[in-house]
C-alpha cells in the first residue's frame, strides 16, 4: 500500500529530474543504505533513504578513525535519528525486514534506525506541573523564536538563552527578509516571562527543558542497544547533524559514553554519506525450512543471480560486484530469528548458538529452522585508503588520514613547529603544504567578547609540538547554571594534534560543538574531533531535596520508566517462554516501598493495574523477614492480585482448574534458589505444568529483570540520593492524580448496563464530586458470580479502571498508582467482578484485556 501510494509520485519527480539532468548518471539512495539507479528506485525503498546516508558516512568516517563500536547520533531540527553498529566490516550494517514508519507497518529491508521527535526546533511545552519537550516541532517556517519569524520557543532557543549557541557566529540568514542575525532578544524576554510564571531563573528553566531533551535522546539510544544486548559504554559515540555537537557530551554523559567522535562534515554527514555509498541490491526469500544444505545452497545460488543481474542492469560492470549472504535462524516454534552469516550448516548453527546465548542469555536443544535468506550484490569501491599520520606516538592513535579514489589527497595540516596554523583572530582558517589540497571553511566576523580572553589564552598556546591558535573569542556561556568566560575556538584552524579542555565552543560553518567541563578534545589526521571524558561525571541538575519543579518531575518520570523498561528488555531477551519473548505478554513495573506503582513498561495494560495488591499482599506477609535478594512469586488472585494461575481452558469451573495456583512462594532466599520446592509444587496437583523447566526458565528470566531494576534503581539512589529518588515517586504519583482531577472535572454523572452472553448483566455509575475533584466507579448491579470461568478477580476490574481513566488523560504521563487517588472503585462481593474463591476466571480475565475477545 505505503508503495503503491509513493512510486507513482516518486517516479514522476525522478522523470523530471533525469531530463532535467540528460547525459548524468543519477543514483538514489536507498533505505537499504546503498544506491539505486533512477528507473529503479521505488518508493518504499525511499521512506529513511536521508538517515541512511547518516549511517553510511557515520560507520564509513568512524571505521576509519579506528573506532569499531559504534553509536551514530544525528540530531537535526525535527528529529533525533540513533543507530547502532559494531565490527570492521564496513558492509555489515544492522537492519530491520519489518518496521513501522508513521505508522504504517512496512516490510521491507531497511537499516535499523530508530527516530524520535527531539530536534533543534522541537518546542517547549511549559506547565506548571510538568515540562514537556516535543514532539510537535516548529520547523524551518516559522522556526525557532530566535530566527525571527514569530515562532514557538524551542531546543535551540535554550542553547542560544544559554550562550551555547552564539548568534555573532551565525550568518544573518533569519527574518522576513533573510539579512538578520539570531534574535537573542526576543528569546532573553520569552524565557523571562515563562520563568516569573514559574518562580524560576530564565536559566534554571531553559537547562530544565535541556535535560528533558537529552533524556529523550538517551531513552531512545537505549532501544536500539540495550533492548538487543548491547553494552554501550565501550562504544563511540558518533555525532552528526547540524544540533548533534551542541549536546553531545552531555548525552554521553547521560549513557555513560567516555568517547565522542565528530566528523569535519559533521553538520552535513547524511549528504557526505550518501557520496560515500555504494550501488546495492538486496534480495530476500522466505523458507521456513529446516537448516540442511540441500535447502540453503539452491536458493543462496539463485538469490546471488538475480541480485548480480538487478545491478547488471543498472550499469554495473559484473567483475566490480561482491555478494554478501545471511541466513535468518530460529528455533523451531519461535518467531525470535537472528540473522548469521551464510556458510556451511555447521557454521550457521554455531554462529546462531553464539548469537542466542548473547541476545537472550541461552539456548535450547530444539531444532533450528531458516527462517529467510537475503543476499546483497554490491558494486565494489576503493574510495579510500588508510596510511598513518606522523604525529607524536601519544597523538597517533587518533591519528588516520585519507585519500579518494581519484587520488585527490585532502590531509588535515599537521603542524609542526607552528607551521601550518594562522593564528588570525576573526577567521575560520586552514593552510597546508604546497603539495596538498585545502579543504576550506568560511571567514565570517566573530562577535565582540563579552569579557576579555584570559590570559594565556589570548596567546598561541604549544602543546608538546603541536602550536593551538588563540581562541577567536571568548564569550559567556551558562557552565552548571552560571554564565562563565568561555572561550570561541575556530574549528579550521585547530591543527591536527591539537587539544583542548572544557569548557569551551567550537564554531565551524555548519555547526557547534560544545565541548563541556571534565572533556577534552584531540584534533586527529582527518580533522575530527575526538573528545574524551577527562574528569569525573557531575550532574548538576541534580535537585539537591526532594523539591518538585516541573522540568525534574519530567526527568524523573523518564528515568523510572527507563527503569521499567530496561528490565522488560532483559525479560524479554532471557525468557523462554514464546507468551513472553513475542508476545509481550508480562508485565514489568517500579514500585515504591508501600507497593504503589510509579512505573511501568508499556506491555500488556491488564497485567499493571493488578500488580500494586500482588506486591503489598506480600509486602503485608514478609515486611519484618524479607531479605535482599528474595525473590517471590504468586500468581493466586484472591490474595491481593494476580490473573490466572496458568491457562485458560473453555470449560472450567474453578481456579484448580486453571494451572498451578501458587500462593506467596519465595524462590530466592538471600541468593539462593529453592528449585526442587518449585519443581514439586509445579509438577503437583491434578493438572500438572506441561513444561514445569520452561517455567523454571522463565522465572530466573524474571529474577534477572527484577536484579537489573534492582541495579538501576541503585544508579539513581547513588546519583540522586534515597530521599529524593523516594520523594520523586511520591511527586510522580501525585502528578498523574492532579491529571486524572482534570479530566474528572469535565466528567459529568452517568450510568450503564451491559448484559454478556449468559444473560448476565455488568452494571456500572459513575458519581463526580466537583467540590472534592474525586470519582465514584460503583458495579452495584452487577451479577452474582457465574459457576463457571466467566468472572473477572477484583485486580482485573481494578486494572480495567485504572488504564480507562489514563487513556483520557491526554498528556503523556506514565500508567501509575496516581491515577486512582482521586477514583473510588465500589465493587460488590461475591459478583462477576469481585467472586469469591474458588470461581474460575480465566475466560473473563482474557476478555479484560483491552483489544482482547
Amino acid at each position: 500500500m505505503a508503495d503503491a501510494c509513493l512510486s507513482p509520485v516518486l517516479r514522476h519527480h525522478v522523470a523530471h529530474l533525469t531530463e532535467a539532468l540528460a547525459g548524468v548518471r543519477l543514483l538514489f539512495m536507498q533505505s537499504n543504505g546503498g544506491l539505486v539507479a533512477a528507473h529503479a528506485f521505488q518508493g518504499k525503498d525511499a521512506i529513511l533513504s536521508g538517515p541512511a546516508g547518516g549511517v553510511v558516512g557515520g560507520v564509513r568516517t568512524a571505521l576509519r578513525a579506528g573506532f569499531t563500536h559504534i553509536v551514530g547520533f544525528d540530531m537535526g531540527g525535527t528529529s533525533t535519528d540513533v543507530w547502532h553498529f559494531q565490527g570492521t566490516d564496513k558492509d555489515a550494517y544492522e537492519r530491520v525486514s519489518e518496521t513501522v514508519v508513521g505508522g504504517v507497518r512496512l516490510r521491507v529491508p531497511m537499516l535499523h534506525i530508530h527516530t524520535v521527535a527531539a530536534g533543534g526546533g522541537s518546542l517547549l511545552h511549559p506547565d506548571a506541573l510538568r515540562f514537556r519537550v516535543g514532539p510537535e516541532s516548529a520547523g524551518a517556517d516559522p522556526g525557532p523564536m530566535s530566527y525571527h519569524r514569530g515562532g514557538p520557543l524551542t531546543v535551540t532557543d535554550a542553547n542560544v538563552l544559554l550562550g551555547r549557541l552564539q548568534p555573532g557566529f551565525f550568518p544573518a540568514v533569519f527574518g522576513p527578509n533573510a539579512d538578520a542575525p539570531l534574535d537573542k532578544t526576543a528569546v532573553e524576554k520569552a524565557f523571562g516571562h515563562l520563568a516569573a510564571r514559574l518562580g524560576q531563573t530564565p536559566e534554571a528553566v531553559a537547562e530544565g527543558f535541556l535535560a528533558i531533551a537529552i533524556d529523550t535522546m538517551a531513552r531512545a539510544i537505549r532501544r536500539i542497544s540495550v533492548e538487543r544486548g548491547h553494552d554501550i559504554t565501550t562504544a563511540v559515540l558518533c555525532c552528526f547533524g547540524g544540533a548533534g555537537g551542541q549536546h553531545a557530551c552531555r548525552l554521553a554523559d547521560r549513557l555513560g559514553i567516555g568517547t565522542v567522535f565528530l566528523h569535519p562534515l559533521a553538520g552535513v554527514l547524511s549528504a557526505y554519506g550518501m557520496g560515500l555509498a555504494e550501488m546495492r541490491t538486496l534480495r530476500e526469500r522466505s523458507l521456513e525450512e529446516p537448516l540442511a544444505e540441500g535447502v540453503l545452497n539452491p536458493v543462496v545460488a539463485d538469490l546471488t543471480t538475480l541480485t548480480r543481474a538487478d545491478l547488471i542492469a543498472q550499469g554495473v560492470p559484473a567483475h566490480t560486484m561482491t555478494t554478501r549472504c545471511r541466513c535468518h535462524v530460529k528455533y523451531a516454534g519461535s518467531d525470535s530469528a537472528l540473522e548469521v552469516p551464510f556458510g556451511p550448516v555447521a557454521a550457521i548453527g554455531d554462529a546462531f548458538t553464539t548469537a542466542h546465548r548473547r541476545r537472550f542469555g541461552f539456548v535450547t536443544d530444539q531444532p533450528l529452522m531458516v527462517e529467510r535468506v537475503c543476499v546483497e550484490a554490491i558494486e565494489k569501491q576503493e574510495l579510500f585508503g588508510i596510511e598513518p599520520a606522523s604525529l607524536t606516538a601519544d597523538e597517533a592513535k587518533y591519528s588516520l588520514t585519507f585519500r579518494d579514489a581519484d587520488t585527490l589527497r585532502a590531509r588535515a595540516s599537521q603542524a609542526e613547529d607552528g607551521r601550518g596554523v594562522l593564528p588570525v583572530r576573526g577567521s575560520l582558517c586552514a593552510s597546508s603544504s604546497e603539495d596538498d589540497t585545502i579543504i576550506g571553511t568560511p571567514s565570517f566576523d566573530p562577535p565582540s567578547p563579552a569579557f576579555d580572553p584570559p590570559s594565556p589564552a589570548s596567546e598561541t598556546v604549544c602543546v608538546g609540538r603541536v602550536t593551538v591558535p588563540p581562541p577567536v573569542a571568548t564569550v559567556a556561556m551558562a557552565v552548571e547554571g552560571i554564565f562563565t568566560p568561555t572561550p570561541v575556538h575556530a574549528r579550521g584552524c585547530l591543527p591536527v594534534g591539537a587539544r583542548l579542555n572544557g569548557p569551551a565552543l567550537i564554531a565551524e560553518a555548519h555547526a557547534t560543538t560544545v565541548l563541556e567541563p571534565g572533556w577534552q578534545t584531540v584534533v586527529n589526521g582527518q580533522g575530527a574531533l575526538i573528545l574524551t571524558r577527562i574528569g569525573p561525571r557531575s550532574f548538576s541538575s541534580s535537585p539537591g531535596d526532594g523539591t518538585v519543579d516541573p522540568a525534574r518531575l519530567e526527568i524523573f518520570n523518564s528515568l523510572f520508566m527507563s527503569v521499567a523498561e530496561q528490565m522488560g528488555a532483559v525479560l524479554q531477551n532471557t525468557a523462554h517462554s514464546v507468551n513472553i519473548k513475542e508476545r509481550l505478554d508480562y508485565p514489568c513495573a517500579v514500585f515504591d516501598a508501600a507497593g504503589n506503582l510509579v512505573a511501568n513498561a508499556p506491555h500488556i495494560p491488564v497485567h499493571l493495574g493488578s500488580m500494586s495488591d500482588s506486591v503489598r499482599a506480600i509486602l503485608r506477609a514478609h515486611r519484618q523477614d524479607m531479605l535482599p535478594g528474595d525473590v517471590y512469586c504468586s500468581n493466586a488472585p484472591y490474595n491481593g492480585g494476580g490473573l490466572t494461575p496458568g491457562s485458560m481452558p473453555p470449560g472450567s469451573r474453578t481456579i484448580l482448574e486453571e494451572g498451578i495456583l501458587i500462593d506467596d512462594f519465595r524462590l530466592v532466599r538471600a541468593g539462593r534458589c529453592d528449585e526442587e520446592v518449585l519443581r514439586a509444587l509445579l509438577r503437583g496437583g491434578p493438572w500438572p505444568a506441561r513444561v514445569p523447566a520452561r517455567n523454571l526458565a522463565n522465572l530466573k528470566a524474571q529474577s534477572a529483570a527484577n536484579e537489573t531494576g534492582v541495579a538501576e534503581l541503585k544508579c539513581l539512589v547513588a546519583t540522586y540520593g534515597l530521599a529524593v529518588v523516594r520523594a520523586f515517586m511520591g511527586h510522580i504519583q501525585a502528578n498523574a492524580a492532579e491529571s486524572v482531577r482534570r479530566v474528572i472535572d469535565r466528567l459529568h454523572d452517568g450510568t450503564f448496563a451491559v448484559e454478556m452472553d449468559d444473560g448476565a448483566v455488568i452494571r456500572v455509575a459513575l458519581r463526580i464530586d466537583r467540590t472534592a475533584r474525586r470519582a465514584v466507579m460503583d458495579f452495584t448491579g452487577t451479577a452474582p458470580q457465574s459457576s463457571g470461568n466467566t468472572n473477572a478477580p477484583r485486580a482485573i476490574t481494578r486494572a480495567a479502571v485504572l488504564y480507562v481513566f489514563r487513556t483520557l488523560v491526554e498528556d503523556p504521563i506514565p500508567l501509575n498508582e496516581g491515577c486512582l487517588a482521586p477514583v473510588t472503585i465500589v465493587i460488590p462481593p461475591g459478583s462477576l467482578l469481585d467472586p469469591r474463591p474458588p470461581g474460575g476466571g480465566g475466560r473473563r480475565q482474557c476478555g479484560n484485556q483491552p483489544g482482547g475477545g
